[in-house]
């Protein structure tokens, strides 16, 4: 499968080539055939501000941060463009109620986490930490209300962009001086209005209340290899990405979406489309900055999941992870038949059960201990509503426990698909 350097992106508008250009690497094999070949062809250039980006939601399987590692090495080492990780955080402000956390980001070292780390040059975390962070803050994501990518990839990702356009040494430090929390659980609990008991509240919201309040400035060449040293490096602050204050600063974003997913394609370009021609300051969609212009150039190069497979099979490396786990192991979008089978898959083998612990993404039962925990209390039934309408993870798990009868067929791969078409474009 080949690509034609001046065909791979190809432009809309001829200024777009001289644009920043943003890669969203999801950690997967299609972002990564995609990142890969941007870089190999000549397509990405570091003079222009190019970046390959990185988000680390914590609840990623182990093969994927891996994998990801060795991609963004090889990236970086051959090719010298930057590659970022980052993970979605949250931090104390004041508003006019009273201080609260907003979410931004943080950026991460491409090793696990550790107890002594620096806060200004952290370890990437693997254990949910921020999943249940923003699930402590806010709820439990779901079918209806799939709010993980935006909370921990999509929003994070357009603070980090705006501070990497700013060409500044690296983060501001974000949040308050104070040595103490100023938004602990029982002051926000006690402003709460909503359905849950005050006492319930309190207690979802301390794993959030018990995160940093604030987050230290950062240099962007502590997590890269590339020498970023520039001519002109301005201060630290962000580029106006959303059109604010005039016209947006505009960047071109990278997807790698393939042509066999053609409505995830389509949402990510009606949005950028729409954005693109917004009248005013603001833009339709609360998440698509006006300044981002959106490609998909596997979607345009007609490349499928059928020709990115054949690409890594050729190649010295591969993503090791179970068949149909993808990044996101246990994600309500496969449906629960797929997701006990998945779960019976994964026990069953001896690739990642080895030491692994209970309290970790890649067991089902973090998943079934995370809607016991954050499940809203049902007014219509027993128990607790949780990312399913009629069932949970606690129902699944047991269901999986008879790995003979759930993968009778000897077929890893047999039935584990996305039961509802997933729209995550990061």
């Amino acid at each position: 499968m080949g690509f034609n350097p001046k065909a791979i992106l190809d432009y809309r508008d001829v200024r777009h080539e001289q644009l920043p250009h943003v890669v969203r690497f999801s950690g997967g094999r299609s972002s990564a055939l995609m990142a890969l070949r941007l870089a190999q062809e000549g397509a990405l250039h570091y003079d222009r501000g190019d970046i390959v980006l990185f988000a680390n939601t914590t609840a990623e399987h182990p093969g994927t941060y891996e994998f990801a590692r060795t991609v963004c090495n090889k990236i970086e080492t051959q090719f010298g463009i930057p590659c970022l990780w980052y993970e979605g955080c949250a931090v104390e402000v004041a508003t006019r109620t009273g201080y609260t956390r907003s979410r931004t980001f943080r950026l991460v070292l491409r090793r696990e986490a550790s107890d002594g780390d620096d806060p200004k040059k952290p370890g990437y975390r693997s254990r949910g930490e921020a999943f249940e962070e923003m699930a402590s803050w806010t709820r439990l994501p779901s079918r209806w209300r799939r709010m993980c990518t935006t909370e921990l990839k999509v929003r994070p990702g357009h603070d980090l962009v705006a501070e990497w356009l700013y060409e500044g040494p690296g983060p501001a430090r974000q949040g308050h001086h104070r040595d103490v929390s100023l938004a602990p659980a029982d002051v926000v609990a006690a402003r709460y209005r909503g359905t849950l008991d005050r006492d319930d509240r309190e207690t979802r919201l301390r794993v959030a209340c018990a995160e940093p309040w604030a987050r230290d400035e950062q240099d962007w060449q502590d997590f890269t290899s590339i020498d970023l040293k520039r001519s002109k490096v301005g201060p630290r602050g962000s580029a106006d990405i959303w059109g604010r204050f005039g016209g947006a600063q505009q960047f071109v974003s990278v997807l790698g979406l393939r042509a066999d997913e053609p409505e995830r394609v389509k949402t990510a370009m009606w949005r950028s489309l729409i954005a693109e021609g917004a009248a005013g300051t603001h833009c339709r969609d609360r998440i698509q900055p006006p300044g981002e212009l959106i490609y998909c150039p596997l979607s345009d190069l007609d490349i499928t999941d059928q020709d990115v497979r054949s690409f890594w099979a050729d190649q010295q490396y591969d993503l090791n992870i179970p068949t149909g786990a993808g990044n996101c192991v246990y994600c309500f979008l496969k449906g629960p038949a797929a997701l006990a089978r998945l779960a019976a898959q994964i026990d069953a083998s001896d690739e990642w059960g080895n030491g692994r612990a209970e309290a970790t993404p890649v067991d089902i039962r973090w998943w079934s201990r995370l809607e016991e925990t954050y499940g809203r209390p049902s007014t219509t039934k027993e128990g607790r509503i949780g990312m399913f309408h009629d069932t949970n993870y606690g129902i699944i798990l047991n269901q999986a426990t008879d790995a003979k009868k759930l993968n009778g067929t000897g077929s890893e791969s047999n039935g584990i698909e996305l039961g509802v078409p997933c729209s995550c474009t990061d």
